[in-house]
Formats: structure tokens, C-alpha cells, sequence
């Protein structure tokens, strides 16, 4: 299969570590400068867009797995909306579509972007939105179109982080909001390598180069938002998704409600979260 080399999305050409080779073809590299972790090299956009579609078709294996995320999702949507409140909104990465059932239809007009064409094609039927099957670029929608883009837990899919979050901004009203979530990436890396996944999960490693392409931490994340014309203006704590190992599920809720209550004092010094969700705004060009 053909690989190929990356650079930082944040910081461009720098130095970088090897940080998990995973005996793959691919591996995942650190940046020296900003931490984010990404998969260089990694295999082309058309080798990884037809392993994502087949593994996010619509299935019942797949249904199940999205209703692991609903709590998480329904808080997500209750802090979106104290910024916005109705409007066009494109949910980016939408899968099966559950994001928009907390966003009412009398209040919102529901878009949405997903890769796989069967999975497109029940989250607009199910849920009475506008889902285009592919990219978001190949999409093409109009400028200024949206009150709200959501980018929620598909942003280390991203083939290109930076032109996705230029096209975002194209597309978003002035004033309007970005939701970008990302999976905390200290949390995730002891949740994934180590004794903690063996001891629960079975598994020595949980991550994989091959498929998940960016770890971003939130410095990193806010550096490449400002580069692509957003202003952050709020951040939270999002809970991770429920699973039926109950041992789980207690550890990970003891851990997001000890982190949520934590981050109201220093949310700057937070990193162990399970996810983060940033909202920000597109900065006016012309000032």
C-alpha cells in the first residue's frame, strides 16, 4: 500500500520524535514544538477514505456503538446552544446522525457531512437532515451559509486539520460558532497503552496508527484554530463514551466529574480530561 509523510499541522516543518511504533506500515510521530501526536507515514487519503467508509457503513454493530455516545452528545448540544440557539447547522463527520436529535427542528435547519454513503443516507432519512456523503470540501456549500459547524469526535480523522477548520471558517456566518471536539490526550494515552488497557480491556494498546491520524492537546488545538482565522472562546469537559464493562464506566465517571470540577478552578493546567470541546468564533477578516 502507498504511504505517505506529513508534516505538523500546527507548528509546519519541525522536529519530531518517534512516539509509538506499532509494527505497522505506519507509525506515530510527536511534534517537538506543540505535542500533537499524528501518524507519518500513514497511507493515502484514498487507501484510508475506503477503510473509514466500510468501517462506518450503516450496521446494527454500528448503531450500537453510536448509542455509547448519546449522554456525552446531549451535553455537548445543551452548551452549544447557550451561544447559539437556532439557525443552519452542519454537524461534520455526522455518522448515524444521533447529534442532531438534541438540536429541535422547529429551531434548527439540520446539515451534515459523513463519509460512508449508507451511514449519510440513515442519519438524513432518520433524522430529517440534509447529509451529504463524502468530504466536507467536496460538500461545496455556500459562504456564510451556517450559524454552527460541529466537528464532534471525528477531528483525528482529519486528512488536512488546517484546511478543514480554512473551510469551516468559509462557510460559518461572521459571529457564528465553531463545536470542535478532541479526545484528551494524556487521558487517552494512559486509557490505551500500559497495564490499565491490559488490565481492563485486554489489550496492551488500544490506539492505532493506521486509522486515527491526529492526538491534539488544547495549546495545540487553539495555535491551529488561530491560524485558521477562529477565536476560541470557551472550553469544557466532555464524559467519555459509556460501555457495558461497569468497572469502566465507574472509573471514567469518577474521573470526568473530579476533572469538571477541577477545571472550573485551572482550566489552563487541565490535560487528563477524557474529551475537550472548544467552541470558537471566526475572526472578521477586515480588522
Amino acid at each position: 500500500m502507498e504511504l505517505e509523510y506529513v508534516e505538523c499541522p500546527v507548528c509546519g516543518p519541525s522536529q519530531t520524535r518517534i512516539w509509538l511504533d506499532d509494527n505497522k506500515p505506519t507509525r506515530y510521530v510527536q511534534c517537538k514544538g506543540c505535542g500533537t501526536v499524528y501518524s507519518s507515514p500513514r497511507y493515502t487519503q484514498e487507501i484510508r477514505h475506503v477503510q473509514t467508509s466500510e468501517s462506518w457503513a450503516y450496521t446494527d454493530d454500528m448503531l450500537s456503538i453510536e448509542i455509547n455516545r448519546r449522554p456525552a452528545l446531549k451535553l455537548e448540544a445543551e452548551l452549544i446552544q447557550q451561544h447559539v440557539r437556532r439557525g443552519r447547522m452542519l454537524d461534520i463527520g455526522c455518522s448515524a446522525g444521533d447529534f442532531f436529535d438534541f438540536f429541535p427542528q422547529t429551531q434548527w435547519e439540520r446539515y451534515g457531512v459523513e463519509l460512508s454513503d449508507s451511514t449519510a443516507a440513515y442519519a438524513a432519512e432518520r433524522y430529517s437532515a440534509q447529509v451529504r456523503a463524502g468530504t466536507l470540501h467536496q460538500a461545496h456549500f455556500s459562504s456564510g451559509f451556517f450559524d454552527l459547524v460541529s466537528m464532534i469526535d471525528m477531528f483525528y480523522y482529519a486528512d488536512n486539520p488546517l484546511a478543514d477548520l480554512i473551510e469551516a471558517k468559509r462557510i460559518l456566518k461572521l459571529g457564528a460558532v465553531l463545536a470542535i471536539e478532541i479526545a484528551g490526550q494524556a487521558y487517552m494515552f494512559a486509557r490505551s497503552i500500559g497495564l490499565l488497557p491490559l488490565l481492563l480491556e485486554k489489550q496492551w494498546c488500544r490506539l492505532s496508527s493506521d486509522s486515527h491520524l491526529y492526538w491534539f492537546n488544547p495549546s495545540g488545538l487553539s495555535r491551529l484554530l488561530k491560524k485558521a482565522g477562529f477565536q476560541p472562546f470557551e472550553w469544557y469537559v466532555v464524559p467519555s463514551p459509556q460501555h457495558r464493562n461497569m468497572l469502566v464506566d465507574s472509573l471514567t465517571s469518577l474521573h470526568f466529574t473530579f476533572l469538571k470540577s477541577l477545571s472550573r478552578l485551572s482550566f489552563g493546567t487541565i490535560t487528563w480530561a477524557p474529551k475537550f470541546m472548544c467552541l470558537a468564533r471566526p475572526m472578521d477578516d477586515s480588522s
